[in-house]
């Protein structure tokens, strides 16, 4: 395990795989997600993060534990999804250095 450091990644729209329920198969979903993570971190990733109910099955594709976030979504309820179709909108949930970078 890293000596708690935290990587954090920005993907633009183009980068994302599709949502596992457009994609052509779970296979081809979860592959893609997976290789992304690893193409951008440069390291195995040991935990995901997620309030998603696929965030289990990517897990098991990056080898890694899967920690549910208040998946009912009651402590923070937005999304990913809405954070960046309206992130000035969504700015209260964000990180500061994330959301810096979304106000710019």
């Amino acid at each position: 395990m890293d000596s708690g450091r935290i990587r954090l990644f920005h993907l633009a729209e183009d980068w994302m795989p599709q949502h596992p329920s457009d994609a052509a198969s779970p296979q081809a979903f979860f592959g893609a997600w997976a290789g992304v993570l690893r193409a951008l971190s440069g390291v195995d990733v040991d935990a995901l993060f997620t309030s998603e109910e696929y965030g289990d099955s990517l897990a098991k594709y990056l080898d890694a534990v899967h920690v549910k976030v208040d998946p009912a979504r009651e402590r923070f309820p937005v999304s990913g999804t809405a954070v960046r179709g309206n992130p000035k909108a969504h700015l209260h949930y964000l990180n500061a250095e994330v959301a810096r970078y979304f106000a710019r």
